[in-house]
């Protein structure tokens, strides 16, 4: 267990070093971050990596946190609509 979550942490730092260079990708090419709600996808599969993996190391696995994950991906499903252009080309044949 202990090298998944080594794994885990590693994959996500690696991530969220990934998302924050095409962020600033994007400020060099348009001059701005862009708005937050472009963003929100990806935080909110962040907080639900970050909060699965908190749970699965407490043992704490339930409804509350069967609700808070679906609630999440609905949520950052949402936001795919607020992504920019070049992010629709890549995901959209």
């Amino acid at each position: 267990m202990l090298l998944l979550q080594v794994l885990f942490l590693i994959a996500l730092t690696i991530s969220l070093y990934v998302f924050i260079r095409r962020a600033k990708h994007f400020k060099r090419r348009n001059g701005t971050y862009g708005s937050f709600k472009m963003y929100m996808t990806s935080l909110c599969f962040f907080t639900i990596g970050i909060f699965n993996f908190i749970i699965l190391s407490l043992d704490l696995l339930g409804a509350v946190s069967w609700f808070i994950t679906i609630a999440l991906l609905m949520l950052g499903a949402y936001f795919t609509k607020f992504l920019n252009d070049e992010d629709r080309k890549r995901y959209a044949p």
